[in-house]
């Protein structure tokens, strides 16, 4: 069973989470290429598109260039 399917079952992975993260524009954009890539695991690829989102609400003609 993959971590990310046993984490379901178990007690935490029933429990709301909140995450805070900070980084430089470079760093974001980084971020967002590399993890939004089909390869990387679903869970996480919808946390970098969420902050896709959000960096292109922010910077939309630093996103647009991409």
């Amino acid at each position: 069973m993959a971590k990310e399917v046993a984490r379901k079952v178990l007690p935490e992975g029933l429990t709301m989470s909140r995450m805070y993260m900070n980084g430089t524009l470079r760093s974001w954009i980084h971020y967002v290429t590399l993890r939004t890539d089909e390869a990387t695991q679903k869970e996480h690829r919808k946390v970098a598109e969420q902050c896709k989102v959000i960096l292109t609400e922010l910077c939309p003609t630093i996103m647009k260039s991409l």
